[in-house]
């Protein structure tokens, strides 16, 4: 399987993973706890890489790892055990038994090795063995290994310097596979080229079948897999049958997983519940902050806010209570106007007796848009715009916060 490591981060080995206090903790705790499996997570894939990679490639696939993990792994993984992230597989914790640790197959939208979106770059050469390592020759020795992703590496193999734009990634490639235009130039005779992820086994089938024809070069464009990421010194295979033949590639796109936190995730689809049980009173008729949830865009998008309140209100007979919500932004809120249309109200009848326990939600949505790398905190806000009274209060209010990419 591509780019398997496993994670030692301290002596042992996990056998079954517990609580270890994952229920007694509290938010902030657990939080804080993910943050240093993360900084742990960042610094062992640091240690791993063979080549040169941007940290904030490490930095996102050691948040990736742990947001994959529930509780009881973050903590078993705190305490120095050892965990298997081979790809596409997870970890599920252990019954309370003590049965071993599974790994399940996960099929999910955004795996690197499938749901690809293809990214075209300007044609661009990565090998040319006329001006590196000569012709590639037969037999199981003749094999030569190519470096694809990266920025390093490319002059010592006849490619441009500096790569050509494929990225690479940690652990898990960014480029898991490319389109790239291949030629047999100036073979000493028929045979065949393959060609195939670094690491893997060869397979049974070739890219490009050629001849020893005066004047002519056969070329052929492919998908071929790679490896794509630092932790493997190359990221592609070649090897020549029947005849040796000097090998010219050039790429012309890769292919990249489909990027599902753009639409979900921890910090883009976001659900806020807050439930009062000592109830938020509203009998001042001031206007209240009720909810508040936070997005942080990694592009240009909108972010869509949809949000609810539940309410209380101490009704007398002959007078009209009103109660508005809104959305917003500004800090402190605001409560802007319960007639424009950032604003959704809910009315008790004049008409309607006398009660002290009138219960009622009122709903609100709201876009906004936001810009690549702002972090913005969205803000519910609630107010008794008529008939403010004692006992009128908000018992509990929702919101969900979706991003959505441009």
């Amino acid at each position: 399987m591509r780019s398997t490591w496993r994670m030692a981060l301290a002596s042992g080995t996990i056998l079954g993973l517990t609580a270890l206090g994952a229920q007694a903790a509290g938010p902030d705790e657990r939080a804080q706890r993910r943050e240093e499996a993360r900084a742990m997570v960042a610094a062992s894939l640091q240690e791993r890489m063979v080549r040169p990679v941007p940290a904030e490639v490490i930095e996102s696939e050691a948040r990736n790892f742990v947001r994959s993990l529930d509780d009881a792994q973050v903590d078993a993984l705190l305490e120095g055990g050892e965990v298997d992230t081979t790809r596409p597989r997870r970890i599920t914790a252990a019954s309370a038994e003590g049965e071993a640790l599974q790994n399940v197959t996960a099929q999910a939208l955004g795996d690197p090795d499938s749901d690809l979106l293809f990214v075209p770059v300007t044609p661009c050469r990565i090998l040319d063995t006329r001006l590196a390592s000569g012709r590639i020759n037969p037999g199981p020795s003749g094999a030569l290994h190519f470096e694809v992703a990266g920025t390093t590496g490319f002059e010592s193999q006849g490619g441009k310097p500096g790569g050509c734009g494929i990225p690479l990634g940690a652990t898990t490639p960014l480029a898991s596979a490319v389109m790239i235009n291949v030629v047999a130039v100036g073979p000493v005779g028929p045979g065949h080229l393959r060609g195939w992820e670094f690491g893997q086994p060869a397979p049974n089938a070739a890219i490009l079948n050629y001849a020893n024809i005066s004047g002519l070069n056969i070329a052929n464009a492919v998908v071929v897999p790679i490896a794509g990421v630092a932790s493997l010194d190359k990221d592609l295979t070649i090897d020549a049958g029947v005849s040796a033949t000097y090998v010219v590639a050039d790429v012309t796109g890769y292919f990249t997983r489909f990027p599902t936190e753009q639409f979900q995730g921890g910090l883009k689809s976001t659900v806020i519940t807050t439930q009062n049980v000592t109830l938020t009173s509203m009998a001042d008729g001031a206007c209240k902050e009720l909810n508040t949830c936070t997005v942080t865009a990694v592009a240009a998008g909108t972010v869509i806010v949809e949000a609810w309140g539940q309410f209380v209100a101490n009704h007398t007979a002959g007078t009209l209570d009103r109660v508005a919500i809104g959305v917003e932004t500004a800090s402190p809120v605001v409560c802007n106007a319960d007639d424009t249309v950032d604003v959704s109200d809910f009315e008790v009848s004049a008409a309607l007796g006398t009660n002290p326990d009138v219960d009622f939600t009122v709903s609100h949505g709201r876009a906004f848009t936001i810009a690549a790398g702002q972090t913005r905190t969205y803000r519910l806000s609630g107010q008794m715009i008529n008939g403010a009274n004692s006992g009128d209060a908000i018992e509990n209010s929702r919101m969900i916060c979706t991003f959505i990419p441009d």
